[in-house]
């Protein structure tokens, strides 16, 4: 004669068979197992009959979560920034800075440059492209493209490179930079003259 105990739901309370033998749950990952005791065989909780095993919630949903951000990595595209920390410029009185940004990828590459002036505000005039590509958008694969800033009146601040691939290209380094300050006299003689440099010369 035997007697089958059901753990379908696991409870904290002991189950005890029509033998008086007293069984206690401990395993929440086994679903809707069941135990088989007899008079000649004594139950232990480590010998069981399994119909159905299932992984653990935990374990299940780490799976996911890991499979998800895999997933997501493969279609992110490549970016990068960097800070230029200095610019000062005026136009009245023959004041630049020049800046060349080289695309070291085989991709075209989304560039922007934003300055931004003594008060944080951000400088829409004065400014001229060479060497872009879009409507002043982009640096074509292995080209350098070489930013002016020349407003009326001075204006001084800081300035932020940022580059994006297109479409699922991924590259990990996308430009690398230099600037230097002109100043001259009026006649396109020079001045003053210093370098500026971006992220310490490196690609970013």
């Amino acid at each position: 004669m035997s007697t089958n105990i059901n753990l379908a739901i696991i409870t904290s309370h002991r189950v005890t068979t029509t033998y008086g033998i007293q069984a206690i749950p401990y395993l929440a990952s086994f679903k809707s197992t069941n135990y088989i005791t007899s008079a000649s065989q004594h139950y232990h909780p480590r010998i069981t009959h399994k119909k159905t095993k299932e992984l653990p919630m935990k374990t299940s949903a780490l799976i996911f979560v890991v499979f998800s951000l895999c997933s997501t990595y493969q279609v992110l595209a490549g970016s990068g920034k960097a800070i230029i920390p200095n610019f000062s410029a005026n136009s009245a009185t023959d004041g630049k800075c020049v800046y060349y940004m080289s695309n070291i990828t085989p991709h075209d590459l989304e560039v922007s440059i934003t300055f931004y002036d003594q008060n944080g505000t951000v400088i829409t005039s004065g400014i001229v492209y060479t060497n872009f590509i879009n409507s002043n958008t982009e640096i074509a694969a292995g080209s350098t493209g070489v930013v002016v800033i020349n407003p009326t009146p001075w204006k001084y601040g800081y300035a932020v490179i940022e580059w994006n691939n297109k479409s699922t290209d991924d590259d990990v380094l996308g430009l690398v930079a230099h600037g230097f300050f002109d100043q001259q006299d009026g006649s396109d003689n020079a001045e003053a003259y210093y370098s500026i440099p971006i992220n310490c010369g490196a690609a970013f």
